[in-house]
């Protein structure tokens, strides 16, 4: 790794954990209908007039099921596509319109973790890198948000499912297409 990468990934981890530590962090409500969340700075966040489902034939575990069409935040849930190769692809919606995808995969203690942790699940940004182009600032601070929702949910004791590592998951499809339409 290059002291520009390096240099260049603190800035961004700086600037997320200045973000989570200013209380943007996001926690679910507790009435999962209303499809309402918290935002960081008090006030209640809707969600989008745009709803999107996943793949007819995709398999969505419990734990995310009803995020689609949830505003986090500035960020919305476009569409959780569900299991793809050993992990869950979400597409979330930056307040722009640009549409990307976060894989949620289990975390591993000894390999590589995502943008947005919980205590079980890592979320990695899905930009077809290999590590050596910076992530986008808003992608991000989007996957940590979605990170924050799911620590919710594991916080008032919901499981999530079983998925792979990121390393497993490279291991058992190591041709993956792990991209899924955004």
């Amino acid at each position: 790794m290059t002291l520009e990468r390096r240099n260049g990934r603190r800035k961004f981890l700086g600037v997320a954990a200045g973000v989570v530590a200013a209380g943007a962090a996001v926690a679910m409500l507790p009435k999962a209908a209303s499809k309402t969340l918290a935002r960081g700075n008090g006030k209640q966040a809707t969600p989008s007039t745009r709803t999107a489902t996943a793949k007819p034939n995709a398999k969505i575990p419990a734990f995310f099921r009803d995020l689609s069409g949830v505003r986090i935040d500035r960020w919305t849930v476009a569409r959780v596509a569900g299991l793809h190769l050993g992990a869950v692809a979400v597409v979330l919606e930056a307040a722009d319109g640009d549409r990307y995808q976060v894989d949620v995969l289990a975390r591993d203690a000894s390999g590589p973790v995502g943008v947005g942790n919980t205590r079980s699940l890592s979320v990695f940004v899905a930009n077809r890198g290999d590590g050596s182009v910076a992530t986008a600032e808003e992608h991000g601070l989007g996957a940590m948000a979605l990170a924050s929702v799911l620590a919710a949910r594991e916080a008032r004791g919901a499981k999530p499912p079983t998925l792979l590592t990121f390393a497993a998951r490279l291991s058992q499809h190591p041709r993956g297409t792990f991209s899924v339409p955004v």
